[in-house]
């Protein structure tokens, strides 16, 4: 029998919500915890970022994209210009074609 179970968000200053659940059994300690990372979305009112423009915030607002595939990114448009399709995203280390696939939808030249 679970007799407490405690729910708190931490937000982060990217503007991430940490979202945690924590149930605790009768004195006998931790039962089931449950993480969940809910991204902020973007101010864009379309969802749509523009590689071309997007700063490394905005990158991070993508799925699948943290803090070092956003440098990567900001740090490859930097050194070779602007990006001619959405699919020389697969050019910068640790963008695959299935993640590629998944990022398409938010994406946009």
């Amino acid at each position: 029998m679970i007799e407490k179970t405690t729910q708190y968000q931490v937000k982060s200053e990217g503007g991430n919500t940490e979202e945690n659940t924590l149930e605790i059994n009768g004195g006998k300690g931790l039962v089931n915890k449950t993480k969940s990372i809910k991204k902020k979305t973007t101010q864009n009112p379309s969802g749509i970022i523009n590689i071309n423009s997007a700063s490394k915030e905005e990158f991070m607002l993508l799925p699948y994209i943290r803090e070092v595939k956003a440098g990567r990114i900001m740090e490859f448009r930097n050194k070779n210009g602007r990006f001619e399709s959405i699919k020389d995203l697969e050019k910068v280390k640790g963008i695959e074609p299935k993640t590629l696939a998944k990022l398409e939808p938010f994406i946009t030249i």
